[in-house]
């Protein structure tokens, strides 16, 4: 009886236990997820108010702003991997480009695929390889602006976890 007893206090308290290790590790995934999708999007609109390129910037003194924690440290503008397009009377321009190893009509292709998802923000994935990219599209007085930013190791830290 005693014996029977230890065993169902056992496998309730590993129930618990197991339940709530779930709960803990897929809230830390759902914060961990939106946090690459927060830091994303807070460079693609960094991106797009300097019309797809980085922000001149100048050592800022005091006050410190959304730009300057994203763009104004050394290392940042070599580990950003972005490129923008413009499409203007019916055909893409390649805007900028910067660390990025992709061709103008690889770019081209991205940028025509996600016109039909309709939404102005999403992710993208390059069929084929393990390329992530988050994306924005803007309406500006030139034409629609694409920019794609690179999320590939961030993706991939997350699944890892």
């Amino acid at each position: 009886m005693i014996r029977q007893l230890k065993r169902r206090v056992v496998t309730a308290a590993m129930i618990s236990v197991t339940v709530v290790l779930i709960l803990i590790i897929g809230a830390i995934n759902i914060l961990n997820y939106q946090s690459i999708i927060a830091d994303a999007d807070e460079r693609l609109d960094v991106l797009n108010e300097n019309d797809g390129d980085f922000p001149d910037l100048k050592p800022s003194e005091g006050v410190h702003t959304q730009i300057d924690n994203i763009f104004n440290y050394p290392e940042s503008k070599s580990e950003t991997i972005f490129f923008s397009l413009l499409y203007e009377n019916e055909s893409f321009v390649i805007d900028s480009r910067h660390n990025i190893s992709i061709t103008a009509d690889e770019a081209v292709a991205m940028a025509e695929k996600i016109i039909p998802l309709g939404k102005d923000r999403g992710f993208y994935g390059v069929i084929g390889t393990t390329r992530m990219y988050r994306y924005l599209i803007s309406d500006t007085e030139d034409g629609r602006r694409f920019i794609f930013l690179d999320c590939t190791i961030s993706i991939e830290n997350y699944y890892r976890f």
